[in-house]
């Protein structure tokens, strides 16, 4: 039996950001409805100094579409000195009908795609539609993912770059211009404060590990909307806690962002944040028009899970295979 594999190159194709956003929009109300077989991940964490290692195993079934998978995930911090990736990984799609393996994904390259399509789904259900001025903290995988995402749904035209060191946002920049064109402005920063002033979406797609936050508060006030994906283990922030005390809170699921958001853990620790206000991104899916958008900060943190996986190496298999 000869089974396909995905490679990080096949993924790497930003035509592939709509249909992984579909992808979501369709599981987020299975997730809802408890139409999935999810158990929790398993998690092995071992110490290398100040560096945190991650391995991650996630297996999920969703019967009604007869498909399920597993995924192994290594997060390595050190990788970002070794000029490779923070995530490596598999993703293995099954077949339900037969049990027959359909597929083998590169993880890592499907995580950053669903991570930018999942970001892309909350800033289309929950920023401003005229949106056109973005600021991304980080530089790498991730990042560049959030940026295919934000200009599949919204009209950027302005995107400001800030990262650990300004190489490496440098050469983000010119990935940009290379994969988009030179139809927008994109400013390389040294500082990150000076970054997220006077935009309209801020996304945070870091490695760091530390709880001290990348952007304070009172830095950004004119972003309408956050995507915070970053942070290398659960009590790390990459914005400061306060900001959730004038913002409305959106969360994958209320109980990943309990166990592994760091900021959100900090802000219910201090009180910014009360738990039970959290809003998971299934409800805004199921009833968008119903969502209120009293405040005009909403901060949307997610961690990933299973089902975004699923769903998104589901529909690139299957587009992918349509293609040959």
């Amino acid at each position: 039996m000869s089974i396909p594999f995905l490679s990080a190159l096949a993924l790497n194709d930003p035509t592939l950001v709509h249909h992984a956003i579909d992808a979501l929009r369709k599981i987020f109300p299975a997730l809802l409805n408890s139409e999935l077989k999810m158990p929790e991940r398993t998690l092995l964490s071992t110490a290398n100094g100040l560096q945190q290692r991650q391995m991650l195993v996630s297996p999920i079934a969703w019967t009604d579409a007869n498909t399920a998978c597993v995924k192994i995930t290594t997060l390595t911090p050190a990788n970002r000195d070794r000029g490779l990736d923070l995530i490596q990984g598999l993703v293995i799609l099954m077949d339900l009908v037969d049990g027959r393996p359909q597929a083998i994904i590169d993880g890592g390259a499907l995580t950053a795609l669903r991570t930018g399509a999942v970001v892309g789904l909350a800033a289309d259900l929950l920023s401003p539609p005229s949106a056109h001025r973005l600021s991304v903290i980080g530089a790498g995988v991730q990042a560049r993912s959030v940026v295919d995402a934000m200009l599949t749904v919204r009209p950027i035209e302005q995107i400001h770059l800030a990262s650990r060191t300004r190489a490496g946002a440098e050469t983000f920049a010119a990935w940009i211009y290379n994969r988009w064109g030179q139809n927008m402005s994109v400013c390389v920063h040294d500082r990150v404060e000076t970054a997220v002033a006077n935009t309209d979406i801020i996304c945070t797609a870091t490695s760091t590990n530390s709880t001290v936050p990348i952007i304070k508060t009172g830095w950004g006030n004119e972003a309408a909307f956050y995507a915070v994906i970053g942070g290398a283990n659960e009590n790390a922030c990459e914005i400061e806690p306060l900001l959730f005390e004038e913002a409305t809170a959106v969360v994958e699921t209320r109980e990943s962002a309990l166990a592994e958001a760091g900021e959100v853990r900090a802000a219910i620790k201090a009180k910014h944040l009360n738990s039970n206000d959290l809003i998971e991104l299934s409800t805004v899916v199921a009833n968008p028009l119903s969502f209120n958008k009293a405040h005009r900060r909403i901060i949307f943190r997610a961690v990933g899970n299973a089902a975004e996986d699923l769903a998104v190496a589901y529909a690139v298999f299957n587009k992918l295979r349509n293609m040959d």
